[in-house]
């Protein structure tokens, strides 16, 4: 029993020392010794009324700049994509028409054949 109180009282005191020792390398445990002014913490926030007016008008101004940008922007892409598709119809009308001729001219020698 006394060997058990030995460890114990071992295990305590090195407790007591671990508690001075940083737990991390970068931990500057004289720092935490000084002492410290404390600020009231409702003061570290508080932010004077003009810089809210002051950013919102800033925000507002920065969004109707980008929403100007973003219709000028939009508004050319939906003309590239009408242009593209406009040009790809028309190669497809250009393609099937190619494709027809042939016929075309067998129905007029077909129709010329059978009145003849």
């Amino acid at each position: 029993s006394s060997s058990l109180g030995d460890n114990r009282s071992k295990h305590e005191s090195d407790e007591q020392n671990q508690g001075d020792i940083p737990t991390f390398i970068t931990e500057d445990v004289s720092a935490t010794n000084e002492t410290t002014v404390s600020i009231p913490f409702c003061q570290l926030f508080r932010i004077p009324s003009n810089l809210v007016e002051s950013i919102m008008f800033i925000l507002c101004r920065a969004f109707l700049d980008c929403y100007d940008h973003w219709e000028e922007e939009a508004t050319r892409r939906a003309d590239a994509v009408m242009y593209s598709k406009h040009y790809e119809l028309d190669q497809e009308m250009d393609l099937q028409i190619h494709l027809h001729e042939p016929r075309h001219a067998r129905i007029e020698s077909d129709v010329y054949h059978v009145r003849t």
